[in-house]
């Protein structure tokens, strides 16, 4: 369904319906994606704590090219990084247009 400029009560309530219906999904999606995020703010904390050069230093850096490569070789979180942007841009693309539209009709009364 493409979604275009809302002109009426009904069509509002539809994108609503849409945006709704996939929003639990999106928060999911972001949930993973944010705890792999997470982890490797975590391990670039700890690689800065470290002193360049050192063993720590090499097993932190280790770490993040290890984890890394597992996640780019994960097929599912792939596949949930391409279904997060995907609805994270129509849930943005919906909700500016019932802003929009909300706008519209508050300047109209």
């Amino acid at each position: 369904m493409k979604y275009v400029a809302i002109t009426s009560p009904e069509q509002r309530g539809r994108y609503k319906s849409d945006f709704n219906a996939e929003y639990h999904e999106y928060k999911t999606l972001h949930s993973t994606v944010e705890q792999v995020s997470r982890r490797f703010s975590d391990l670039e904390d700890s690689l800065r704590q470290a002193r360049e050069g050192s063993e720590q230093w090499h097993r932190v850096r280790q770490q993040i090219m290890q984890e890394y490569q597992q996640n780019c070789n994960d097929e599912r979180y792939q596949e949930a990084r391409r279904k997060l942007q995907y609805l994270h841009d129509k849930l943005a693309h919906i909700k500016r247009l019932v802003l929009d539209y909300d706008a519209g009709v508050r300047a109209a009364s």
